[in-house]
């Protein structure tokens, strides 16, 4: 073979090789773009932190996610709330001139509805590389939005609590029709209709749901 022909056979091996490379990376991509999160509904019950009128919070909810885009969503729902507030603070004397608190803690119920726009960051690049991905399990961003009634069968007057939490959050399917979840980050109140009632405290969510 002379070096022409030499040349000429290197050349058509190189594009052949590029010409391949790129048909690869063309349909890797295009397999990635059609990768997309589901819309869900079911019920859930979960454990949650973060509200400043109550000590912590038992939930029972029906949710319905919304699939927005490939990654993203619109989580939507209401529940009930069973909660553990304070429900009254007495100070008294003990032999002393100093004021000792005592706080007696109550049980209510609540009432809350909900909105929360996800970002499943990482679904993709999950899916790609074949881990479980059922149930748009894996790392997310979140924006929880809720209004949650005061406790209801205390001696407080009717007020509704306006809670968002900006959230960083991973969920994981156990089966097809059940997952668990976790989410964390900060809760900033506001009692509707009282301008000086505003608070910031550690958000924490555990949730365990179950899709229909």
């Amino acid at each position: 073979m002379n070096k022409k022909n030499s040349v000429i056979s290197f050349l058509l091996f190189y594009l052949s090789i590029t010409l391949s490379a790129q048909k690869e990376v063309y349909f890797a991509d295009k397999v990635r773009d059609s990768v997309s999160i589901s819309s869900l509904r079911g019920v859930s019950i979960s454990l949650s932190t973060g509200n400043i009128e109550t000590m912590y919070n038992f939930n029972i909810q029906y949710f319905n996610e919304l699939k927005m885009s490939s990654a993203s969503s619109l989580i939507l729902g209401a529940g009930v709330i069973n909660s553990k507030y304070i429900k009254s603070v007495y100070t008294y004397q003990d032999n002393s001139t100093l004021p000792v608190f005592e706080y007696d803690y109550g049980y209510g119920i609540q009432f809350n509805i909900f909105a929360e726009p996800r970002w499943y960051f990482t679904y993709q690049n999950r899916y790609m590389k074949g881990a479980k991905t059922a149930l748009n399990s894996g790392w997310f961003l979140g924006l929880p939005v809720e209004l949650n009634s005061s406790v209801l069968n205390s001696k407080k007057k009717f007020s509704v609590n306006l809670l968002v939490s900006p959230t960083v959050g991973y969920r994981y399917a156990l089966t097809n029709k059940f997952y668990i979840e976790a989410q964390t980050g900060l809760g900033f109140n506001n009692l509707l209709g009282d301008y000086y009632r505003f608070g910031i405290s550690g958000y924490l969510k555990v949730k365990a749901a179950y899709t229909f």
